[in-house]
């Protein structure tokens, strides 16, 4: 019956007042995503509101990280919108196994609870790749159907083979025994039962088919085969044509009503129209659900392999916030083949990193649901200093793997001693209504207070494992990394007016011993800072040289020297810088665009810009020797100084340090005001303009 319009009204008001219900709980239950909750509601609502309308299921992809909520979300939102019981969820890890049976889950599903709309989750996508990490394509049959079900949202199926298969035996076993004389009335075998019985069991003992329950009980109680009825459909077989005729049969009682009324020739009848129905192709129409598409594509955030987890999460968390449509799709691109890219559709929800805000407010929801806990069953409130807090926030965060190091670091600190926190309770006899956490010194102390009053405490040592990592050596090797860190940051900030982020003289990360970070000020590169850029790079090794002198220099400015020979080669090579305008490769079958190197013009160029660039690092370095060795004296001592603290020093020390001259935007325009200077000078009524007005990027 059609619903009158003062009915649709009611059920869309609410439907909006369950949406906004479910927006403000997640955005108190989920920190830092409220740009990502707001805009899925916003996309769900149409679906929610009026899933008969669409013609396709609405996809929404879930971009992001490991660790920054997407599935939790996802399972929280079925939750709110009371579809928990219409939920699918399939993890493509399993991809490749025959457990990803999208079509026979969806239509078991429909079949409990009719064609109305579900919801579909195909979490950690990224396994699903239809091309290999070395470009190869990998056929993957069990993905065939998600493919079909994101495109058209319809799925062709047929039965369970295994069950037609069965079915086909028993037809053929029925005939033959009819052959034989065995006689079928309402259902029911009337003559030659023993000959059916006989061979009956040595086709099950083959395995044929399945006739279980009343070949079980005649086995049991051979006397009884005589006396007993016997169907020609066992209750068995009736279980497993009831699953493959749900669209013919409204109940497995309407069907044992059809059966008990036929004899042998009109049950075979309709066995043979069950089976053809079965092995006919069947349509799972989920053309009105919603889908969602999860997973992790770290290569899209290139912050994951090229930041340390050093850096602050403000830091990563800028950087992730560049990630956008573009940047996914190539990473897609990867993975799938663009006709199944463009089958995502055009929806994608990325995630951003946490920022150090974000970690902290995790930190305080997950202790003040541990005392709510406490609280709840036991009457004690639980209560955490702030060192403690910084504690789990330095022991825990690191930037790109999200919220489950945070997690297990609260468990690892806090949870695991509760058990301790009650056993000294009971020991002691003690009835406090406050119990706080408090860390110093590698150290966690658990105090017990009544009514204000301290009455017990305990302590218990606290292994730290990035904390000691961390930690200021004060070495010989803390010594050279800290002189040839501040060797590229000093070069950095005088050549290149632009000033370091962070400079780390002990890192935490395998590989990385220390590290000048900067935000990128600009995406291109002008022939006239090559130099420039070079002598930022060689800054280190010349540093060192200074410093210890020509016979200590150590090995450490391999890749500085590899990027720094790297960047000439391309510029020459490839970009037109050299004196000749062509492309310049080495004589090769795949080389024909190119003009092969034939003379040693490039290699010469190479190596006279290399010595300009080593001769700029040590002239300007010299010129500002006391600011070399202050600021090496400082990170000889400390991990770490921070922007601030480099411009102090450099206002300070540096020869000819301008602190207006620094690039501080992030997106300079340089050529954008040249350009349009000249657009004026054109204008004015007397021209007398050149063509190329020489200006500087610095």
């Amino acid at each position: 019956m059609a619903k009158t319009r003062m009915q649709n009204s009611i059920e869309i008001v609410s439907k909006k007042e369950i949406l906004e219900a479910a927006r403000g709980q997640l955005k108190k239950e989920f920190v830092g995503l409220d740009n990502i909750i707001n805009e899925l509601i916003n996309i769900v609502s149409s679906w929610y509101i009026f899933p008969y309308v669409q013609e396709k299921p609405l996809i929404i992809n879930m971009w992001g990280l490991t660790g920054t909520g997407k599935t939790s979300l996802v399972n929280r939102l079925v939750e709110l919108l009371n579809y928990n019981d219409r939920f699918f969820k399939f993890n493509m890890s399993e991809s490749d196994s025959h457990t990803l049976e999208v079509g026979r889950v969806l239509e078991n599903a429909y079949d409990e609870i009719g064609n109305i709309p579900v919801i579909l989750s195909f979490d950690e996508f990224q396994n699903a790749r239809t091309i290999s990490e070395d470009g190869f394509e990998k056929e993957k049959p069990f993905m065939r159907e998600v493919w079909d079900l994101l495109d058209s949202g319809k799925l062709w199926i047929t039965r369970e083979e295994k069950m037609t298969n069965f079915l086909s035996e028993y037809i053929k076993f029925c005939r033959y025994m009819f052959k034989r004389g065995v006689r079928v009335e309402n259902g029911i075998i009337v003559e030659n039962k023993e000959l059916f019985i006989e061979n009956l069991k040595m086709s099950q003992e083959r395995g044929t088919f399945f006739y279980g329950t009343s070949l079980y009980m005649l086995q049991m109680e051979p006397e009884s085969s005589l006396t007993k009825e016997m169907y020609l459909v066992d209750m068995e077989i009736a279980n497993y044509l009831y699953k493959m005729s749900k669209d013919i049969f409204s109940s497995i009682y309407e069907l044992n009503d059809k059966l008990s009324t036929l004899d042998g020739d009109q049950t075979i009848e309709l066995l043979e129209k069950l089976l053809n129905h079965a092995t006919a192709m069947k349509i799972i129409d989920s053309t009105k659900s919603l889908i969602f598409i999860m997973g992790n594509i770290d290569d899209a955030y290139s912050m994951v392999d090229n930041y340390t987890v050093d850096l602050s999460a403000d830091e990563f968390y800028e950087e992730s916030k560049k990630v956008n449509i573009t940047h996914i799709k190539e990473a897609l691109k990867k993975r799938f083949r663009n006709e199944q890219i463009a089958r995502l559709g055009n929806i994608h929800l990325i995630y951003p990193a946490f920022n150090e805000a974000g970690f902290r407010a995790i930190i305080e929801k997950e202790l003040t649901k541990i005392n709510e806990k406490m609280d709840n069953e036991f009457s004690i409130r639980v209560a955490f200093n702030k060192a403690l807090k910084d504690l789990i926030y330095s022991e825990g965060v690191i930037p790109a793997q999200g919220v489950r190091p945070l997690l297990t670091t609260i468990q690892n600190i806090v949870s695991s001693r509760l058990s301790k926190l009650m056993s000294e309770l009971l020991i002691n006899e003690l009835t406090p209504d406050l119990v706080v956490f408090k860390y110093n010194n590698a150290l966690i102390t658990i105090e017990y207070y009544s009514a204000g009053k301290l009455i017990h405490s305990f302590r218990d040592k606290q292994i730290l494992n990035m904390e000691n990592l961390r930690r200021s050596n004060r070495d010989d090797k803390q010594a050279v990394i800290a002189v040839h860190e501040s060797g590229h940051a000093i070069l950095m900030a005088l050549l290149l007016k632009i000033l370091p982020e962070t400079v780390i003289s002990v890192s935490t990360d395998i590989g990385i011993e220390g590290m000048v970070y900067t935000k990128p000020q600009w995406e291109y590169i002008s022939k006239r800072e090559i130099i420039n850029r070079i002598a930022v790079s060689l800054g280190g090794f010349v540093a060192e040289e200074l410093v210890f002198g020509d016979e200590n220099v150590t090995t450490g400015s391999e890749s500085d020297i590899r990027l720094a020979t790297g960047l000439i080669t391309r510029m020459l090579k490839y970009s037109g810088m050299g004196e000749v305008l062509a492309r310049f490769s080495v004589k090769d079958i795949n080389t024909n665009t190119s003009v092969f190197d034939l003379d040693d013009t490039n290699n010469a160029k190479a190596l006279e810009w290399l010595n300009k660039g080593r001769e700029l690092a040590e002239k300007t370095l010299k010129e500002n020797f006391k600011l070399l060795l202050k600021m090496s004296d400082w990170l000889s001592d400390e991990r770490m100084i921070n922007k601030e603290q480099i411009k102090n020093l450099l206002l300070s020390y540096a020869d000819d340090f301008k602190e207006h001259e620094l690039i501080n935007n992030g997106k300079p325009s340089f050529y954008r005001d040249h350009l349009k200077n000249l657009v004026k000078e054109y204008d004015k009524p007397t021209l007398n303009v050149t063509f190329c007005k020489p200006f500087s990027l610095n």
